[in-house]
This record gives structure tokens, C-alpha cells and sequence, in this order.
């Protein structure tokens, strides 16, 4: 910045004129525009653990989703917070002020997508109701309730305003937010069964067991599918043509009399179909479609690593969410990846299993998350480059 300050008065400029140049290059400069760290400190292509003012930052940008506070300056300048023990009564601190709100306001809004609500005839406004209230659900599950993470899948307690009441079907409780029991509701069981979740999930009208699907693949398993071959995409436009008129149950059955279409659709549509009796706002539809036909909500959970019975409901479909390992891994996942700013990848999933069993051992709270995910090798430090771009 000096350099360019000298330049200025170099052409001639005044001081102020000087000053002007060296703040537009400061708003430009990427370690402005970004959380950067000392990244190529280090030996190239071998992880290193973060200076006590790297983990300052990465910790404050986790938690209050801001810069440190004197107390964490200070743990970063006497390199304290290196020290797990003073590490984790600086993460409890944070926790207890109420800017720690600020991350899992993110982590909902990012999860659920609800502000992309794309359904016939959706405003802004609605788009705004429907987010709003899915992370009222959330931080009241989290920062009230004190839940975990696997009950979220089973709660029944949402905060809800006007407008995503009447999608729920309930009388409007007035003006702002209010807690309701959906307990009694046609198949609302757990924060997926929200309408802003399901209207996140980007459906016009009735929600397409692709798109739903692929999105539940990615949020549940965090895993993509398989990209589809050239020889097959030519194939999907001819399909879609042929089953104009058909129900998403039909098509899909269709799909699974097809090896080339099901061996890839089988990854993810089974964990649509528990979804089919909600229309792209959320709203439950019925146990028909309006030709009168029967809309199931039978599947399972694509998984490898665990052999699941089949669902025939909302409610054992999110009871097998709540239990089934590969999805507790994931979401486990997904607080890493939010933490670290880092991509998915498979040595996070690797380091998701652990940061999980120390969740769990830990009494399976917010708290007990964010330590153990403090703790990964993930969040603690950085892999230099091996060579330069």
C-alpha cells in the first residue's frame, strides 16, 4: 500500500488524491476481499498446524461469522490457543455470546436454499417468510431446545410466521414468528418436512424426483451423481417427451426398467420419494395426484455402508435419517466444510467419522460439535501448495 501511495505522489498528486489510490487498492487487495492465510508458509504438500492468529481468524469467521475479539487476540498473540484446553474455554466463550447465533443462521440459510424457492407464482416476499422461518426452527432446535443434530430430523417443534403457516395448513398466528407443534399435521415430521426445505429444493409445481433427489443426495450423503454420459443425455429429451402426462411414481418406474437410466438413478431418486405428497411450495397435496392416482412415500436410503429397511412414511423415512450413519457423517460434514471454508472431499468425510464420534461422546450439543469439529485436522491446519499454479 506504500508502494502505491509513494506512486501517486510520484505523478504528481496531492495528498489526498494519494490517499484516494492507495484505498481503492486497498478495497481490491485479495486479503482484504478474502480470509486468507499465510498459505504457502510451510513445506510444500505437507499439512501444517495454524499460527495462533490463523486459527484466531478461522475461528471467529466460524463462530461470529467476524474478526476476533481482544480476548482472542490475545489467546492468538501468547499462542495460548494453541493449547486445546485454552482453545476450547475461548470456543465456549464464543458460544455463550449471542453472535454465535450468526453461524448457524448461515449454516440453515446455506442448507436449506429456501431464499431460491423457485414454485409457481412464489415473491420475494415468500421466499423471505419461507427462510426466515426455517432458521427460526433451526436456532430455536439448537440455542432453545438445546436438540442434536440427528433430532433435528424428528422434531416436530417449528417457528413459523403468516405465510408459511397457511403453506402448512394452520390458521395464521399473527404478526412474526411463533412456536406450533406439527405433530398432528399429514406427514410433518422433522426440519426436511418444513415447507421452506422442500420449496428449497427449486420445484415448480410437483416436485420432480430428480431434482428433489439429486438435491437430497447432496445434502444427506454429501455425494454427487455420476454425470451423465453423452449417449444418454440425447436419450433424456426423447423420455421426458414420452411420458408427458405421467406421474412422478410412473416415470420413475419406467426409469427402473432401464439398466442405463436406474444404475444411475437409483443413487438418489428412492430418497425423493418420500417427498411425492408435497407440491414445490411445501404443501401437502394428498394421498392422490389430481388424476386420482396413488402417491406412496415407499423408498430407502441409497447407502452402501448401511443396509436400511425401506421407508413407508415421513415419519420412519426421518427415523432412519436420524439413525443412519452415512447421513450423521454427512451433516458432520457439512459443519467441517462450513468451518474450514473447504470443499467436501474424501479426507473430510475420513475426518467427518471422527469429529462425529467425539460428538457423540461429548453429549451430542451444539457445543459438543463445534469443539470436536475445532478439534479435526481439517479446521487446525493448511496444505501449502506443492507447486504454483
Amino acid at each position: 500500500m506504500l508502494a502505491v501511495y509513494d506512486t501517486a505522489l510520484g505523478e504528481q498528486l496531492a495528498f489526498d488524491e494519494a490517499a484516494r489510490w492507495t484505498l481503492v487498492a486497498l478495497l481490491q487487495a485479495p486479503p482484504f476481499l478474502f480470509r486468507m492465510e499465510n498459505e504457502i508458509a510451510g513445506v510444500p504438500g505437507q499439512p501444517r498446524e495454524l499460527d495462533g492468529y490463523e486459527l484466531a481468524a478461522r475461528l471467529s469467521s466460524f463462530l461470529w461469522v467476524s474478526v476476533p475479539d481482544d480476548a482472542l487476540l490475545a489467546a492468538a498473540a501468547d499462542q495460548s490457543l494453541l493449547v486445546p484446553a485454552i482453545r476450547d474455554q475461548q470456543i465456549q466463550r464464543m458460544l455463550a455470546d449471542p453472535k454465535a447465533q450468526r453461524f448457524t443462521e448461515v449454516f440453515a440459510t446455506d442448507f436449506s436454499r429456501a431464499r431460491f424457492a423457485a414454485f409457481e407464482g412464489a415473491t420475494d416476499a415468500d421466499r423471505a417468510a419461507l427462510s426466515e422461518s426455517v432458521i427460526a426452527t433451526f436456532q430455536d432446535h439448537f440455542w432453545t431446545q438445546h436438540g442434536s443434530v440427528a433430532d433435528l430430523f424428528l422434531t416436530t417443534r417449528f417457528v413459523v410466521n403468516p405465510i408459511v403457516a397457511q403453506l402448512l395448513g394452520l390458521p395464521a398466528p399473527g404478526a412474526g414468528l411463533q412456536v406450533v407443534d406439527v405433530a398432528g399435521l399429514p406427514q410433518r415430521v422433522g426440519l426436511m418436512s418444513h415447507p421452506g426445505v422442500i420449496a428449497g429444493m427449486g420445484d415448480r409445481a410437483i416436485g420432480s424426483f430428480v431434482n428433489r433427489g439429486k438435491y437430497l443426495m447432496e445434502r444427506l450423503l454429501c455425494r454427487h451423481p455420476a454425470a451423465v454420459p453423452d449417449d444418454v443425455a440425447a436419450q433424456i429429451e426423447s423420455f421426458n417427451a414420452d411420458t408427458t402426462g405421467l406421474n412422478e411414481h410412473e416415470k420413475s418406474a419406467i426409469r427402473s426398467s432401464r439398466p442405463q437410466c436406474w444404475g444411475c438413478h437409483t443413487q438418489f431418486e428412492p430418497l425423493a420419494f418420500g417427498f411425492s405428497r408435497f407440491d414445490g411450495a411445501g404443501r401437502y397435496v394428498g394421498e392422490t395426484d389430481a388424476d386420482g392416482k396413488p402417491l406412496p412415500l415407499d423408498g430407502w436410503v441409497p447407502t452402501e455402508e448401511a443396509v436400511e429397511p425401506p421407508y413407508t412414511d415421513v415419519a420412519s423415512y426421518m427415523q432412519i435419517l436420524a439413525t443412519n450413519p452415512v447421513v450423521q457423517t454427512c451433516m458432520t460434514e457439512h459443519f467441517i466444510a462450513f468451518a474450514s471454508s473447504r470443499e467436501s472431499s474424501e479426507l473430510a468425510r475420513e475426518d467427518a467419522e471422527h469429529v462425529g464420534q467425539l460428538y457423540l461422546a461429548n453429549g451430542s450439543t451444539l457445543s459438543a460439535m463445534v469443539s470436536a469439529v475445532a478439534e479435526s485436522p481439517l479446521f487446525r491446519t493448511i496444505l501449502p501448495p506443492s507447486a504454483a499454479p
